[in-house]
């Protein structure tokens, strides 16, 4: 039974009679927030993906096609995945894909969630056996979500089953995938509401394009997500406030090199607004020859990240939790994925921003 206070919301997916629903939480000393009872199912993430393939989008609202391994084959024990599976082997940047793709279909602002959202929101419980797919019980393969017991906020295998990208890096400002929760493979004593991981080389052994592939995590049957929706998101009514936030001062201040290639980049953002924001998203790219934006390079790798300056309910300390007053300014760094041709990284060095998404305090 959920706690009376807490509400409830379905979504159908606009064009598509594929649903799913949210809780939202009161936050306690985080500002409350919408999240997903149920990880991200294939029903779900194919339409994004599917549509990408077929009408070739840019890279923010497609991952391209991973020619290596196909995340929907069959298991190694040979159990099969079907649409209310969670979607699976999602890396960062397809997992943030999804959430843009999802925010420019509803109106409304979807993203994941920061590693203290996951956190208050999994309120562990015992027996485990009774609430989530780990090595002991899983039979070696994920399981369709929603069938063991929900947690006392209503939230289904947030642990187990498998581990759920969170939104901000590892270890700021490097990048680095922030996953939570554990996966239908993780022994049960290491299911905890505290744990943290980070993605392993060896999950993309059969991948011999990496650092080229960034949407997909080959190895990593055991890697998907979960939606956040903050309060009041609309994407339109953020707008004119967002018009009123500048980007500054960019610089590559590293080159990247073996074996990740990504160059760090710092930037200044500054607020000409009269309300206060809580969360800020800047979108930095790369820009090609010509000065236009590289959202993806030639080789269908994401040339993009994204950083927040403003992040009311982030995991991490620092001054990025405060709201951004009216006539402030803030720095921001972090770590851009280089473009690559055939021959190897592309010689840029020139990068651009745009200020993606803000939300004011309410």
């Amino acid at each position: 039974m959920l706690p009376q206070d807490l509400s409830r919301e379905t979504v159908t997916i606009p064009g598509s009679g594929v649903k799913f629903t949210l809780v939202r939480l009161p936050g306690g000393k985080l500002s409350p927030f919408w999240i997903g009872t149920h990880e991200v199912t294939w029903d779900e993430y194919s339409l994004y993906y599917n549509v990408g393939r077929k009408e070739r989008l840019d890279g923010v609202t497609r991952p391209s096609q991973p020619d290596v391994v196909d995340p929907k084959e069959p298991f190694p024990n040979g159990a099969p995945q079907g649409g209310t599976h969670p979607a699976i082997s999602i890396g960062w940047f397809g997992a943030v894909g999804y959430c843009e793709w999802l925010s420019r279909k509803t109106g409304q602002k979807y993203r994941l969630p920061t590693e203290a959202e996951w956190e208050y929101a999994c309120h562990a419980e015992q027996p485990l056996d009774d609430r989530a797919w780990f090595k002991e019980n899983s039979g070696g393969h994920s399981h369709e979500v929603g069938q063991k017991k929900p947690n006392a906020f209503g939230l289904y295998d947030i642990l187990g089953n498998v581990w759920e990208n969170c939104l901000e890096p590892y270890g700021p400002p490097a990048h680095g995938d922030a996953l939570r929760g554990g996966g239908w493979n993780t022994p049960v004593k290491d299911l905890r509401a505290t744990g943290r991981q980070n993605v392993s080389d060896d999950w993309s052994e059969r991948d011999p394009k990496k650092p080229l592939r960034l949407w997909w995590i080959t190895d990593g049957k055991f890697v998907g997500l979960r939606l956040v929706r903050v309060d009041g998101g609309e994407m339109k009514a953020q707008e004119k406030f967002a018009a009123q936030v500048e980007v500054r001062d960019l610089k590559v201040v590293k080159a990247g090199n073996d074996p990740d290639y990504f160059d760090r980049v710092t930037g200044e953002i500054v607020y000409s607004g009269d309300k206060p924001l809580d969360e800020v998203e800047v979108t930095v790219f790369f820009l090609d020859e010509g000065g236009k934006p590289m959202m993806t390079d030639p080789k269908d790798k994401p040339s993009f990240n994204l950083v927040y300056p403003v992040m009311g309910n982030s995991w991490h300390e620092g001054g990025h939790r405060k709201p951004l007053q009216p006539g402030e300014r803030r720095k921001f760094e972090l770590d851009v994925p280089h473009p690559f041709i055939e021959a190897g990284a592309l010689s840029l060095d020139k990068v651009g921003a745009k200020v993606s998404y803000v939300h004011v305090v309410r």
